[in-house]
């Protein structure tokens, strides 16, 4: 990712903490005021979300699996985190659904520790894709961070290959727990099922 890129990217990010910031000044106790707050903010926060996402998927789709940064990806503050805020802030995502990709994607992990056939492994990859389509057509994950995604899966399928497949499905399982992980710190209450 050139200076430019990662500018770009630290500024959208800084929207969205700052945001957040402000959101957790409101005292959970107020249901209303905060409701107000994103409804009031949802322009801003969705304009930075949008590029953040997009400015990832330019990243990713010119960036080898282990080339990309994934210091500036799960860092506090970092890629990840902003875009867990945003999903947390346009309801853009059910933690069922985060969670249940999630899932697959240990098996996958798993399969390639068992030094199951690469090929295979690669198929099933792919095949997450009309998956996480099925969900973006339910409305249970937000075209963006679909995107995300699938762009993410795609690089993943490419980079893979017998010498470093492991280490390529390492760095994409550790970008996904960071997503997961800070949805779920910033926004414990809808990881639970309940609402902000």
């Amino acid at each position: 990712m050139d200076e430019k890129m990662k500018s770009e990217m630290s500024q959208n990010i800084n929207i969205l903490v700052e945001k957040k910031k402000d959101y957790d000044k409101i005292p959970s106790k107020e249901s209303r005021e905060r409701r107000g707050f994103i409804r009031n903010n949802q322009n801003d926060i969705k304009q930075a979300y949008g590029k953040l996402i997009n400015l990832c998927i330019k990243d990713i789709n010119n960036t080898p699996m282990l080339s990309l940064d994934l210091e500036e990806y799960i860092k506090p503050e970092g890629i990840c985190e902003g875009i867990a805020i945003g999903i947390g802030f346009l309801d853009a995502l059910k933690k069922t659904q985060l969670r249940k990709f999630f899932d697959q994607i240990k098996d996958l992990e798993h399969s390639l520790k068992s030094n199951e056939d690469l090929n295979k492994i690669k198929i099933r990859v792919l095949a997450l894709i009309p998956k996480l389509a099925y969900s973006k057509g339910r409305d249970l994950i937000d075209d963006k961070f679909y995107n995300f995604m699938k762009a993410l899966l795609l690089r993943l399928k490419n980079d893979m290959n017998e010498k470093d497949a492991k280490d390529v499905f390492e760095k994409f399982v550790n970008i996904l727990e960071s997503v997961l992980a800070y949805y779920t710190y910033h926004f414990p209450s809808l990881s639970q099922g309940g609402t902000t």
